[in-house]
């Protein structure tokens, strides 16, 4: 999977380890600290449940040129650092 933007590192390594494979993963809640292009957000989102979130995080303004239009996808435009408090929030 490519992106004009990069192309994603370790991809099927990175979907390995999160082992989305069960229903609580599927439709649980997951974060991409490192938004970027968007590849790793993508094969995250096709492996999700109906019931899954992803929050992409990104504090490059560029990278919100490669938002993803899926309702199951939020893109935090913040630094990573962030996310405790942003995902305590939501």
């Amino acid at each position: 999977m490519t992106t004009s933007y990069h192309v994603p590192v370790m991809l099927n390594a990175s979907l390995e380890a999160l082992d989305l494979g069960g229903d609580v993963a599927r439709d649980g809640s997951w974060m991409d600290a490192t938004f970027g292009g968007g590849g790793h957000s993508r094969a995250i989102l096709a492996k999700l449940g109906p019931g899954g979130r992803l929050f992409g995080f990104d504090q490059d303004p560029d990278a919100a040129t490669n938002a993803l239009d899926d309702p199951r996808f939020i893109l935090v435009a913040a630094n990573f650092r962030y996310s405790p408090q942003f995902l305590r929030a939501h």
